[in-house]
């Protein structure tokens, strides 16, 4: 199968709607391959490739004549993936091949780079039409309080609730015989020797065999460093760069699951108060031979409550320590790769007014293109800024209607947080915006000041609202 007919096939397959359509028209994709399409899927999808390509040049002319995919396409591909192409070179090059192709395989091309075949399928679609054709990483996914029947946990004997971490997620893989392998949520492993002490610390006092995960922060003089601050210079560290004076990676753990689970709707059956004794054991190990020094390995803030009003009050007292939230958890919860009703996310969302200031135009290589991708908005008094996404495609085709009725009108969004500046006189910004509506009834959106206020009083209420 040729890239001009792969073209055709995704985009037959996007214009249906059903997952089983999908993955029929897939399925007889991949049985009338002769292997071009599982090698164009497989750059597109697998989580590990990246492409370090962000803006791609246009066609410079009409082809119409133009090559499908062959070995040059795909040495362009893998070259920029191992970066023998970037900067300039890896822009002339993509140049160079887009004028080669036809427009057709221009646009696959192009769809690859991006990672967005715009198809409407994932991996675990492509999976189920051929095992293992992309790899996945398992990972448990906790539910919300409104899809779980709280007030049937067993209160009377306990229910674990610990902090929502507020930094870089790593499952840590320890096989046995074969050391301490860090790798992020999507699977990608972090270079050898970033984080020597908890390496040192893990490979040391921790049990092999397991899966353990956590959120890895940042300290500086034994302080941690807000999310963005910390994760920024995580991010440095993982691309090569080095922590500063004072400052230093702290792990903080919440569970251990036998590395023999972890595969795609994998399951233990340990209870959860068992992987949290044998994390307990571990950590117990690690302080005793430390004595006073701080360890580079901590558990992550857990306490036992005993109704559903006092998770929410363990739950507001975090948040009004700056902290995101709380996740509470049955004793006897197994893991289990997919979303868990065992354990359950408590997180703050408060509404607030804004004013919207301007359309900001979508991606110009992305799928909004030449279409409206997110409003920017802002407090009455122009101290907080957001860019706030279109919600659904139905309200693009609104605003990009009548942009005239966008512009200054009042919003109602929620949020997660404000944002403190980065810089002395910078704007305040939103943690996870969501539009919620257009607000034909009000003219003045809310100062930052009364945000501020908003919060304040849901953190102090949110005891009073826990589901009865």
């Amino acid at each position: 199968m040729n890239s001009n007919k792969i073209f055709a096939l995704i985009e037959k397959i996007a214009s249906v709607s059903g997952k089983k359509e999908k993955e029929s028209l897939l399925k007889g994709g991949v049985e009338a391959d002769d292997g071009t399409l599982a090698r164009v899927l497989e750059r597109a999808y697998n989580p590990l490739y990246s492409y370090g390509v962000r803006s791609l040049p246009a066609r410079a002319a009409a082809n119409p004549d133009g090559a499908v995919f062959d070995s040059l396409t795909f040495a362009v591909i893998d070259n920029l993936r191992e970066r023998i192409l970037s900067g300039n070179a890896a822009i002339a090059a993509l140049q160079t091949e887009f004028d080669r192709l036809s427009a057709d395989s221009a646009e696959l091309l192009r769809r690859v780079v991006l990672k967005d075949m715009r198809a409407g399928f994932s991996d675990s679609t492509m999976n189920k039409v051929r095992k293992g054709w992309v790899p996945e990483f398992p990972y448990m996914r906790c539910s919300l309080p409104k899809h779980v029947k709280l007030h049937e946990w067993d209160w009377v004997n306990g229910v674990l609730s610990q902090e929502k971490a507020d930094g870089m997620f790593f499952n840590i893989d320890m096989p046995i015989g074969e050391g301490v392998q860090f790798k992020t949520r999507q699977g990608t492993p972090a270079p050898e020797g970033c984080f020597p002490e908890v390496e040192r610390q893990l490979g040391t006092y921790f049990t092999p065999g397991f899966q353990r995960h956590g959120e890895m922060l940042v300290e500086r003089h034994g302080q941690i460093l807000p999310r963005e601050e910390g994760n920024g210079i995580l991010n440095s560290v993982l691309q090569g760069g080095a922590f500063g004076p004072g400052e230093r990676p702290l792990l903080k753990l919440w569970d251990e699951v036998p590395l023999a689970c972890i595969v795609p709707k994998g399951r233990s059956e340990k209870p959860y108060s068992a992987r949290l004794a044998g994390l307990i054991t571990c950590l117990t190990r690690l302080k005793a031979e430390l004595g006073d020094a701080p360890p580079a390995i901590e558990l992550i803030e857990t306490k036992m409550v005993f109704s559903i009003q006092e998770a929410y009050a363990h739950y507001a007292a975090l948040l009004a320590q700056g902290k995101e939230g709380t996740i509470i958890k049955k004793r006897s919860a197994a893991w289990l790769d997919g979303t868990s009703k065992e354990q359950v996310k408590l997180k703050l969302a408060v509404p607030f007014e804004l004013r919207v200031k301007e359309l900001v135009p979508g991606d110009a290589n992305g799928k909004n293109a030449n279409r409206t991708g997110s409003l920017r908005c802002a407090s009455e008094d122009a101290l907080l800024v957001v860019d706030v996404s279109i919600r659904g495609e139905a309200m693009r085709d609104d605003v990009d209607g009548d942009p005239g009725k966008w512009i200054d009108s009042i919003v109602t969004i929620e949020a997660n947080g404000v944002m403190k500046p980065k810089k002395e006189g910078g704007l305040h910004s939103a943690f996870l915006p969501v539009f919620l509506e257009r607000r034909l009834d009000k003219t003045t959106a809310n100062t930052l000041a009364e945000i501020f206020d908003q919060f304040d009083n849901a953190i102090k209420n949110i005891a009073d609202l826990a589901p009865v």
